[in-house]
């Protein structure tokens, strides 16, 4: 299950992951993100991201790879903060060996991700 909503005042995208996944499910969120993606782009350019995961399982090999993809993919363009709350040990060093992108960081702390994202300086223009 996943939800994405986009603050524009504050130029934060949010996506909330739940559960554990199967390609069809990734592809709908792919799909969703990757529309939202380009309208943010158009607008602002750079933007803040925030991954709701603490409700999100480890997920299989093949998952983990579609995020990997996604992820370079969308930070090619998008050169803003990435902050990812994650659930459990486990899920945070998952998602640090899968996302190792350089404006990416894994919290286990929603109060300390939004802290991040928004330190002066942190959102490029």
């Amino acid at each position: 299950m996943f939800r994405t909503c986009y603050d524009d005042a504050r130029r934060l995208l949010t996506a909330e992951l739940k559960g554990f996944w199967d390609m069809r499910t990734f592809t709908a969120y792919q799909s969703e993100l990757r529309a939202l993606h380009a309208k943010i782009r158009v607008r602002h350019g750079n933007y803040r991201f925030l991954a709701e995961s603490s409700e999100f399982a480890v997920q299989s090999p093949e998952i983990s790879m579609a995020f990997e993809q996604l992820a370079n993919d969308l930070s090619s363009g998008n050169k803003g903060p990435f902050a990812i709350v994650a659930g459990t040990r486990i899920n945070k060093m998952q998602a640090q060996r899968v996302l190792p992108t350089p404006n990416l960081r894994v919290f286990m702390d929603r109060d300390e991700a939004i802290a991040w994202l928004f330190e002066e300086g942190r959102l490029p223009a």
